[in-house]
């Protein structure tokens, strides 16, 4: 499948040069001048790179980037402008911006740029991606170097709430209706017919729930009954067996 591309500016000559350029390159590309055009195509579509200009009538650039992120917060970004100042910089890499191409620009200039920003993207989502599955990797050896099976629970426990950095946690056996604790620490042990784990029983699915959130009115309740601000329930590989905390 071709590297999608949008493209967001004002003129119609930057649209139709763009729009040229990457086609020629093999890119499939969408240009457009109107900015909720784009953000109506960002919530349908999957982009690979979003390319905008920063002045605009209807919508700033960086409004238009800021609400993208929202919709499709992996997407590439590279920012167009005549305006090359300091703190237009500035203010591009602090919404995080992969690229910043200054008008006007040549061919070369222009792709090399849309190239190096899909790269630059690609590089950092993998980086994010390290930094977020080492913790995991360190759990899993921690585990497999646990030859004692009754301390497993009881590991699992204090691995779980080290990377989620959760004050509360449980591990529970179902059987049946019945939910047989295996380890726990902090403000836990709930029961089955508690509302948090009854609910989660009949999603049968992981559930992040927030107080902030959308909650039933039960729910709420339970989570203003035990002063909780936010809850993972997790179905673990394990049968019949999952994690609250």
């Amino acid at each position: 499948m071709n590297t999608r591309v949008l493209v967001l500016d004002d003129e119609p000559g930057i649209l139709a040069l763009c729009e040229r350029l990457l086609q020629r390159a093999g890119y499939d590309v969408t240009v457009s001048s109107k900015p909720q055009q784009v953000l109506n195509l960002l919530k349908h579509v999957k982009w690979d790179l979003l390319i905008v200009d920063i002045r605009m009538p209807e919508m700033s650039g960086f409004d238009a980037i800021r609400e993208a992120r929202t919709l499709q917060p992996d997407m590439a970004i590279l920012v167009m402008t005549g305006f090359g100042t300091l703190e237009t910089a500035i203010q591009a890499l602090r919404q995080g911006v992969d690229g910043l191409l200054l008008k006007p620009f040549d061919a070369d200039e222009f792709l090399q740029a849309a190239a190096q920003a899909l790269a630059d993207n690609q590089n950092k989502r993998e980086a994010l991606k390290s930094r977020m599955l080492r913790p995991l990797f360190d759990v899993t050896e921690l585990l497999l170097t646990e030859t004692r099976p009754a301390m497993l629970d009881d590991l699992v426990v204090s691995s779980v709430m080290t990377y989620f950095r959760s004050e509360d946690a449980a591990f529970y056996e179902r059987k049946g209706d019945q939910l047989i604790l295996l380890a726990s620490r902090g403000d836990v042990p709930l029961d089955a017919s508690d509302e948090l784990l009854s609910y989660a029983l009949s999603q049968e699915t992981s559930l992040l729930l927030n107080v902030d959130g959308p909650l039933t009115r039960a729910l709420r309740e339970a989570f203003a009954a035990r002063n909780l601000r936010s809850v993972m329930i997790v179905p673990s590989r394990r049968p019949d067996a999952f994690f609250y905390f």
